[in-house]
């Protein structure tokens, strides 16, 4: 997962999207910061840096910025028949001169897949609260 604006989602037991142990969080580390010891706490590990930063490719990248560039290194960086779930909404801009078709191609011949979400609303946030006060540190 990229980002962690948008968590709400992560930490819903009662999605597909929530955290669990062996998960992997990057995000922009702010101080003071809780979300890096609650993705902790919830057997996840978390990463401060970029995607480019991990040292593996991940198979599911959860893309929560909007972020051009974000973006754009999480298609280069999921790994091969991986899956980008973009949830965040960006506002435009030139991040390089990209062709689309070639975007298209490399996401293709890797058998990538691209999807789009609609993002945590505010029932995520309650659910994401409720499970953070009990969470499952076995």
């Amino acid at each position: 997962m990229l980002g962690h604006e948008s968590l709400g989602r992560a930490f819903d037991p009662g999605t597909s999207t929530a955290l669990k142990k062996g998960d992997h969080v990057v995000g922009i580390v702010r101080r003071p910061d809780p979300v890096p010891q609650l993705v902790r706490s919830l057997g996840a590990t978390y990463h401060a840096g970029t995607i480019a930063d991990l040292g593996f490719e991940p198979d599911v990248i959860i893309e929560c910025t909007g972020v051009g560039k974000v973006t754009q290194d999480s298609i280069g960086a999921v790994a091969s028949g991986g899956i980008i779930c973009l949830t965040g909404v960006g506002s435009g801009g030139i991040i390089c001169e990209l062709h689309v078709a070639d975007v298209a191609a490399q996401v293709v011949l890797r058998n990538n897949v691209v999807v789009e979400s609609v993002n945590a609303n505010k029932r995520h946030w309650y659910k994401a609260g409720e499970a953070l006060a009990r969470p499952d540190r076995s």
